[in-house]
């Protein structure tokens, strides 16, 4: 007889506990999927929860987190001007353009400039950031015959610097840049 009145008890507490008042302001039975409903208000963390934000004045610490490095929020991350270069003998290519995953590098890119063998750009890159980049060319070769071809696109990496799989059967370089002293692996 105690076990089923323990029994009654346990499921009891547990309709009370589930049919209890949970905070989120919606009511029972409304359509969660109904997108002309009002969205439950969001009363944000708690006051313990809350974290002061950083002023001016304190020292920016890259992390190794997925972001970065880089503080949620802050339009202007510190940065280190950064220089990327690629051995080649000729010169030989129509355009030429520092492609990448992440800051300006993504997108169109950082034109890349051709001196003394080597294609060179110069990017802001934000310390902490972890950045795959390749050399992109467009290259358009000439036919004895029919006088020139089409603007055919070259995509290249450094095989002299770290590599990573691009996910396509080819490599591109990788970079994290922990702080502004040039590192040896971005081709410098």
């Amino acid at each position: 007889m105690k076990r089923i009145g323990v029994a009654a008890m346990a499921v009891a507490l547990g309709l009370f506990v589930g049919c209890s008042d949970d905070g989120d302001d919606v009511r029972p039975g409304a359509d969660l999927l109904d997108d002309d409903a009002a969205a439950p208000a969001y009363k944000g963390p708690a006051k313990s929860d809350t974290l002061p934000r950083p002023d001016a004045s304190s020292s920016f610490v890259p992390s190794n987190d997925l972001d970065g490095g880089i503080v949620p929020g802050d339009a202007n991350p510190p940065c280190c001007e950064t220089t990327f270069s690629l051995d080649d003998a000729s010169n030989d290519e129509t355009t030429a353009i520092l492609r990448g995953s992440f800051g300006p590098l993504a997108g169109a890119g950082v034109p890349l400039t051709y001196a003394n063998g080597q294609w060179r750009a110069t990017a802001c890159i934000p310390v902490g950031a972890y950045i795959e980049y390749w050399f992109h060319f467009g290259q358009v070769y000439e036919d004895p015959d029919e006088g020139s071809g089409p603007l055919v696109d070259d995509d290249r990496h450094d095989p002299l610097r770290p590599t990573v799989n691009d996910g396509k059967g080819g490599f591109v370089n990788a970079i994290e840049l922990t702080s502004c002293v040039a590192p040896a692996d971005a081709g410098m």
